[in-house]
C-alpha cells in the first residue's frame, strides 16, 4: 500500500476521533499527518515523512497549548455567567441566621444560601454571585450596592 494512502487513512481516523472526542489537539496531530501526506507525494522516504509529520504535529500541539494558555478567558466556573445562568439572578431573603446563612426559594426548590458580602446581610432581594455545590452565594444586588 502506498504511503500516501496510509497517511490519508491515519488522517481520516484522527479527524473522526476528534469529532467523537472533541479534543482540538487531535486536529493538530491530524495536521501533522497531512504533512506526512504531502511529504509522501513528493516521494521522500518513510523516515523523513514520519519526522516531518511528528515535528509539525508537535509544534502545532505545543503552539496551541501556549496559545490557549495565553489567551484563555476562563473564569472560576462557580462565578462564570456563561457557565451558570443563575449568576446575577435575584432571590428573596426573609431572614438570616447568626452565621449569615438562610434558606431561599429559587426555581421552585428550596436552596441553602450564604451571605458573602462585606457588610451585614440584608433582607429582601439579594443577587446570586456564585454557586458552591448546591449553596447559593448572595450579595447586594448590583444596582443598589451599599456603601
Amino acid at each position: 500500500m502506498s504511503p500516501v494512502y496510509v497517511w490519508a487513512i491515519v488522517t481520516v481516523f484522527l479527524l473522526g476521533a476528534e469529532l467523537l472526542i472533541g479534543s482540538f489537539f487531535m486536529l493538530m496531530i491530524a495536521a501533522g499527518t497531512t504533512v506526512g501526506i504531502l511529504l509522501a507525494l513528493i516521494h521522500l522516504n518513510v523516515e523523513n515523512q514520519m519526522i516531518g509529520a511528528a515535528c509539525v504535529a508537535a509544534l502545532m500541539t505545543v503552539g496551541w497549548y501556549y496559545y490557549r494558555r495565553k489567551y484563555s478567558k476562563s473564569l472560576i466556573s462557580s462565578r462564570n455567567r456563561d457557565a451558570l445562568i443563575d449568576i446575577g439572578q435575584k432571590v428573596y431573603v426573609a431572614k438570616w441566621d447568626e452565621n449569615h446563612n438562610t434558606k431561599v426559594k429559587y426555581r421552585g426548590a428550596e436552596w441553602e444560601a450564604q451571605w458573602i458580602g462585606h457588610r451585614d446581610p440584608i433582607t429582601g432581594y439579594c443577587e446570586i454571585k456564585a454557586i458552591t455545590g448546591s449553596q447559593l452565594q448572595l450579595d447586594y444586588p448590583s444596582n443598589q450596592e451599599k456603601e
